[in-house]
């Protein structure tokens, strides 16, 4: 549940879930009262994070979950770095 609420954040926003929790927490905005979604549909945690191309355009999502929100999303984030890395992408 939690992965799946990460990824429609992502898509919604098209940023990552740790980012918007933190604007939120900068501005005092919350996911439900602020933006009107539904706290069980949508997460404002660490662990989700748009694939975007060079041209902007969002293709995927890549979501971890299961550990606390910024160790989710510092997973996430080493996950990506190793692959790309590892492939030259980079």
């Amino acid at each position: 549940m939690w992965l799946q609420r990460k990824r429609n954040t992502v898509q919604l926003l098209e940023k990552s879930s740790l980012r918007v929790s933190a604007e939120l927490k900068a501005t005092g905005q919350t996911l439900e009262k602020d933006m009107l979604l539904d706290p069980m549909r949508y997460a404002d945690c660490g662990g989700g994070f748009p694939l975007r191309m060079k041209n902007g355009c969002i293709f995927g999502f890549v979501g971890v979950s299961g550990l606390a929100d910024t160790v989710d999303h510092a997973a996430l984030i080493g996950g990506l770095d190793r692959f790309f890395c590892r492939h030259g992408y980079i």
